[in-house]
């Protein structure tokens, strides 16, 4: 989070730690009230604008990696990428994914896991599997490191459990 802030500089309000969170809190700006309205409906000009930095922004901020790791049981699981979309709708979501194929060159899935929250509602989101997890993380290593969150694209860790 220090990173983006770092990056937004002087738009940045407050960053805040609700319930062990962290959370950026922006100035208002009319570029950011543009930015919000094309999110909502993921333009052709906002898909047309995706990079290495909103890829990373994205992925660091609503990402998460599940790492190889060898079961007991011998079975070994697949390095993991998944990015939450659940402000999207389906036809959103596949835009999005279309995109990522288009930068990256990588199959991407549609997911879903429990909500803690609401369990009736589940998140959803895009998931990589092994190689194409690893293209996705070699593309957003573009923007350089961020010591912050560089346990999430540390491709060497594996584990057994």
């Amino acid at each position: 989070m220090r990173w983006k802030a770092a990056k937004l500089g002087p738009l940045v309000r407050r960053i805040d730690t609700p319930e062990g969170r962290v959370r950026l809190r922006t100035i208002r700006h009319p570029t950011f009230t543009a930015l919000a309205g094309e999110r909502e409906s993921l333009s052709d000009s906002f898909l047309a604008e995706l990079g290495p930095l909103a890829l990373a922004v994205w992925f660091y901020d609503d990402g998460n990696t599940s790492f190889p790791r060898i079961r007991l049981t011998g079975y070994e699981d697949k390095l993991t990428v998944r990015l939450a979309t659940c402000a999207f709708l389906l036809p959103e979501i596949d835009r999005l994914r279309q995109a990522i194929h288009r930068l990256v060159g990588a199959e991407t899935t549609v997911c879903s896991w429990r909500n803690p929250r609401n369990p009736s509602a589940p998140y959803q989101g895009i998931r990589l599997y092994a190689e194409n997890a690893e293209a996705f993380l070699h593309y957003v290593a573009q923007v350089g490191e961020v010591p912050s969150v560089s346990y999430k694209v540390d491709t060497n860790r594996s584990r057994v459990t």
